[in-house]
């Protein structure tokens, strides 16, 4: 039974002729339903709203400590964040970046990705991808949660699945943690950067 056809049932059923109005205990179940209906959609915009907030939060506090990174959000600004360095070319977000983001999909499996991607902006991304594995995929082998590393084929150069905590709070914390984590790989993206661009410049 879909949304509209609920709400339909629901508000026309006094005026049906009398021989086809919903019988007293249909009508009950339909308004449990409703009800239903409106308290799931209520509880997924609230917490939409509360990982907006808190994104602009992870906002502010990646911006902090002058290292040059920079931050950016799809407008309109949402739980979507790009990270990256100005040489990194992601000005248009389709460079090379750390993703992480809490939607729909996000919200009803309570996780969210946080990524490092090559995508179509960079003009070496298959080159990029396949230094990336040689160089990085071992040592993030070592680092705790699942990582999965990726070869040429893809513009996911590695990424790791974090559950949700508690609160959409605890939630953008562990999303930091990880987003720092991949900060770490900076001299190596920018060692490949340097290798890529001198090779085209040949």
């Amino acid at each position: 039974m879909s949304w509209e056809r609920v709400i339909i049932n629901e508000e026309t059923a006094g005026a049906l002729p009398r021989k086809k109005k919903l019988l007293p205990g249909k009508t009950k179940i339909v308004k449990s339903l409703c009800a239903s209906h409106l308290l799931r959609l209520s509880c997924t915009m609230e917490t939409a709203e509360a990982f907006e907030s808190e994104f602009r939060t992870l906002v502010d506090e990646l911006r902090k400590g002058g290292e040059g990174w920079e931050v950016r959000q799809e407008p309109p600004s949402r739980a979507y964040l790009h990270v990256s360095l100005p040489h990194w070319g992601d000005e248009h977000m389709n460079g090379i970046h750390i993703e992480t983001y809490v939607l729909g999909g996000e919200l009803a499996a309570r996780s969210a990705p946080v990524a490092l991607h090559c995508e179509s902006g960079c003009s070496f991304q298959r080159q990029f991808m396949k230094l990336f594995h040689e160089r990085a995929a071992a040592h993030i082998e070592t680092w705790p949660g699942n990582y999965t590393t990726q070869l040429v084929n893809s513009f996911t150069a590695c990424e790791i699945s974090v559950p949700f905590a508690s609160t959409p709070k605890e939630t953008g914390q562990k999303l930091l943690t990880e987003i720092r984590r991949l900060q770490q790989l900076a001299p190596i993206v920018d060692g490949i950067i340097k290798d890529c661009t001198q090779a085209e410049s040949v």
